[in-house]
């Protein structure tokens, strides 16, 4: 058993999977708010640029599109980190793995962009 699973690691697909798992870590980590250059050089770009798509297809205000867009951006950034780091170390997530990063990842980016908002800092 535990040489069938040396070998696995050993194997170059292992190998470049954990590659792709780890530039989705990064990817995440530049999106989360985990990161101190997030908001200024990525979410707030990203969350203008989707609040002038959403105006332009359904007439959304654009302030409440950039808050939607900021929000989803920080999903988004958390659910990536956490999905990457948890495929690097044990392979495939479970469905179950996915839908508890999802919820949490939620939770914290609305309750992030709530209290951001409410000190006027967003």
């Amino acid at each position: 058993m535990v040489e069938a699973a040396r070998q696995i690691v050993k194997s170059p697909q292992w190998n470049t999977r954990r590659i792709w798992w780890s530039l989705v870590v990064i990817i995440g980590y530049i999106l989360s708010p985990l990161s101190p250059w997030n908001d200024m050089y990525v979410n707030v770009p990203l969350a203008y640029f989707f609040a002038i798509i959403l105006n332009m297809l359904i007439g959304m205000n654009k302030l409440a599109g950039f808050y939607i867009g900021y929000t989803i951006t920080n999903i988004v950034g958390l659910l990536m980190l956490a999905l990457g780091v948890h495929s690097i170390q044990r392979g495939a997530s479970p469905r179950h793995q996915i839908l508890k990063y999802t919820i949490v990842s939620m939770f914290y980016a609305v309750i992030a962009s709530i209290l951001l908002s409410f000190l006027g800092l967003l």
